[in-house]
């Protein structure tokens, strides 16, 4: 019973380990889309584009 216990302990720690993984795998995805959604609007407020998923033109 000692070595179920055991093994259980270690399967918890390894899906509590693995879900804290890819929470920041999400987190670092989205960071990574903000910062090319802010480049991209600041880069091309200079020329009069507005980024709403595909760029566009200024009227």
């Amino acid at each position: 019973m000692a070595f179920y216990n055991g093994l259980s302990e270690k399967i918890k720690f390894s899906i509590v380990l693995l879900r804290l993984l890819l929470y920041l795998k999400i987190k670092a995805s989205e960071a990574r889309s903000m910062a090319f959604y802010r480049c991209l609007r600041e880069k091309d407020k200079d020329k009069g584009y507005s980024f709403n998923g595909i760029l566009q033109r200024f009227e």
